[in-house]
């Protein structure tokens, strides 16, 4: 268990780490603005269809889904788990 006193270092370190890299100067917009929850979906199908088309990194990843239909993907090592040990 916990209080208020206790969890709230946990709260802000979490909410500054959120501040920092969650909404730092890549994840603008034009405006200057912290991007919206579409933009950043936007964004990740971007990026998965450009990782995709890569050969190496498509040897080596599999992403689900192939297009991502929220601002969240799984991404998957093809390697057998012994490989990666």
């Amino acid at each position: 268990g916990g209080n208020i006193y206790t969890l709230l270092p946990y709260y802000a370190s979490g909410w500054a780490g959120y501040r920092k890299h969650v909404v730092c100067a890549n994840n603008k917009n034009s405006d200057g603005n912290s991007l919206t929850f579409e933009e950043k979906k936007k964004k990740l199908v971007r990026l998965v269809a450009m990782l995709s088309r890569d050969e190496d990194i498509n040897s080596v990843l599999f992403f689900d889904p192939p297009v991502p239909e929220t601002n969240m993907v799984h991404v998957y090592l093809k390697a057998p788990f012994q490989v990666c040990e």
